[in-house]
């Protein structure tokens, strides 16, 4: 089903004379909610949320904040929903909105939303982790790389001769 399609079923005068628990129920069926999403569905989920709402800067990679939550909610939708979305997915956030009707497809699978949620914090936690991990790893080989060139120009500028190898061995000798 098409985001139009919701809409237009969800505005239609049969559907607005249910009652709420007879809505809910007919949204279920025609977006064929599923009851669970497997933990492999759901981290691939997470993991295309982080990947679109990111962007690397300088070799670090920083999450648009707003970006996470739109897709958030977007992809969540269209992993436990048939609607189909387009390729504007802020144009269907947009409308599912402004047509009051985000919040009640959101309710039809609250329980796997949240746990995708919890899921989303925990991996955007563990790369921003190995960006740290990284970003020192690599200022520390810059610092060791600055280290040995200096020592390579000293070493350069040094004239090293049979005869004052002795000299030097032991003015390292005496600098331990």
């Amino acid at each position: 089903m098409k985001v139009e399609g919701l809409l237009k079923l969800m505005s239609d005068k049969k559907f607005l004379d249910l009652t709420e628990e007879q809505q809910q129920e007919m949204l279920r069926k025609r977006l064929e909610v599923p009851q669970y999403l497997s933990i492999k569905e759901k981290r691939s989920v997470v993991k295309e949320i982080l990947d679109a709402a990111s962007e690397t800067e300088h070799g670090v990679a920083k999450v648009d904040g707003i970006k996470k939550y739109i897709y958030l909610i977007m992809y969540s939708i269209n992993a436990y929903t048939n609607l189909e979305l387009s390729d504007d997915i802020e144009s269907d956030y947009d409308a599912l909105c402004s047509a009051g009707v985000l919040a009640r497809v959101i309710d039809l699978f609250d329980s796997e939303y949240q746990s995708v949620m919890a899921l989303l914090q925990l991996e955007q936690e563990t790369r921003e982790q190995d960006d740290k991990i990284e970003l020192q790893v690599a200022r520390l080989m810059g610092q060791a790389t600055d280290v040995i060139t200096e020592l390579s120009d000293i070493m350069g500028k040094l004239h090293i001769t049979p005869e004052n190898v002795d000299q030097i061995d032991n003015i390292i000798q005496m600098l331990k």
